[in-house]
């Protein structure tokens, strides 16, 4: 009978973890490549004009060049989207912890939820322009309207997900309501808020620049892509479009890296 040497076993964990990683990013990262590489070709051998689909190498080599007033305008629009989604959600985290208790609070302000969730952004945007203004208030009014609801629907469900028998562990102990709260459900809640906000921080950027198109500055990606897209710069549209998914990226892998470290306790992490 033989045993497994611990040193040889610690030194293959890391081995391990690497090749698990490197499952997750190098199988869409050669897709990626391997469509940029398709689409450079297509341009070329059908001779696609600059301004209906430019070259990625075009792209990439105004974006270098231009860097440093789009990650301005980046910047710009960031804190739109971040002002935005703490207002949102706020509203939608506090009124979860709120209604939670009372069923009949809870599904009346999800019906209303559920109605913002499937109002297109476009139409709220010129709305908030009227009622707020042209400057930022009305986009960070509008990033709220739609991140509110889906942080509220999420941190519903979690806070009512607390175990039945732990909830009656906690009575059993003359907890009262705070004490049960913080300590029974939200970290229950903790996982389904983290799934709500790695859709609301991605949602929060794509409505800033939609209300951004539609009035203000062009110190800002979408007030930017309006301007260019009106004198049919192409290169320059596709400029901003690429640092709006690089922040966005960003802004999701920031939250999905919180999410792990805080929830490095819970089950559904022990595996990363």
């Amino acid at each position: 009978m033989t045993t497994a040497d611990p040193t040889l076993e610690a030194g293959a964990e890391p081995a391990r973890q690497w090749s698990r990683h490197a499952g997750v990013v190098i199988p869409p990262l050669l897709v990626f490549i391997a469509a940029i590489g398709l689409w450079e070709l297509i341009v070329e051998a059908f001779d696609i004009q600059r301004f209906l689909l430019p070259r990625p190498s075009e792209i990439a080599s105004l974006f270098v060049e231009d860097f440093g007033r789009l990650i301005r305008q980046g910047r710009n629009t960031l804190g739109v989207a971040g002002r935005g989604l703490l207002l949102g959600g706020g509203i939608g985290v506090g009124l979860a912890a709120i209604t939670f208790r009372t069923r009949w609070m809870a599904e009346g302000i999800g019906i209303y939820a559920a109605v913002l969730k499937a109002v297109p952004v476009i139409s709220l945007a010129p709305l908030t322009v009227v009622w707020f203004g042209i400057e930022a208030g009305s986009k960070i009014a509008t990033v709220s309207i739609a991140t509110a609801p889906i942080l509220f629907t999420y941190t519903l469900v979690g806070l009512r997900s607390a175990d039945a028998n732990a909830q009656e562990l906690m009575r059993s102990y003359a907890a009262g309501h705070f004490r049960t709260f913080w300590n029974l459900h939200v970290p229950y809640a903790l996982p389904f808020f983290f799934s709500g906000l790695k859709i609301a921080v991605t949602i929060a950027m794509i409505v800033a620049i939609i209300s951004e198109y539609f009035g203000g500055s062009f110190e800002n990606l979408g007030g930017y892509i309006r301007n260019e897209a009106n004198n049919v710069h192409t290169v320059e549209v596709w400029t901003a479009i690429v640092m709006a998914c690089l922040l966005g990226i960003s802004q999701y892998m920031i939250v999905a890296a919180i999410d792990r470290y805080v929830l490095r306790w819970h089950p559904s992490k022990r595996g990363n």
